[in-house]
């Protein structure tokens, strides 16, 4: 892992690193690094399951014109 991908790993998981009271730093990690694991696998599930259909509805301002695809 390069320091780039190694840094894009630390802040998914520091973002649900949050030690409960009287929980310690590996509970922590642990645990934040399970959420984050179980979100983005939901997110991956709603890429792969979104059809053209669903992607050309929806409002992209700026973007090119995806009726041409």
């Amino acid at each position: 892992m390069n320091e780039y991908e190694r840094q894009n790993a630390v802040e998914k998981i520091d973002g649900y690193f949050l030690p409960r009271p009287n929980e310690d730093a590996a509970a922590a990690f642990a645990r934040a690094q399970v959420e984050c694991l179980t979100h983005l696998r939901r997110q991956l599930a709603h890429v792969e399951a979104i059809t053209l259909r669903e992607f050309r509805e929806v409002r992209r301002p700026n973007k090119p014109n995806v009726e041409a695809a």
